[in-house]
């Protein structure tokens, strides 16, 4: 079983998956991303992290384009 969750790419959708019992509440996350362009994927991430009550140690990113930075605040 697989929780899921859907996010908008600059050309479509895709979406992250996790297992269910993957993880265990509480447990601490690092999420890394190797490029943020419209920050779905990293948006997606935390959402994911969220439903499993994981707490986030800390974002990484390797490259970022202007616009992504700008679309994650407005979502946070």
């Amino acid at each position: 079983e697989v929780i899921s969750e859907e996010y908008v790419l600059e050309y479509g959708t895709d979406c992250l998956e996790m297992h269910v019992g993957a993880v265990e509440p509480g447990e601490t996350a690092l999420v890394v991303d190797d490029l943020i362009a419209t920050g779905g994927t990293l948006c997606a991430a935390i959402k994911l992290l969220g439903v499993f009550c994981l707490h986030l140690l800390k974002t990484s990113i390797t490259f970022e384009l202007c616009i992504g930075q700008l679309q994650i605040e407005a979502k946070h």
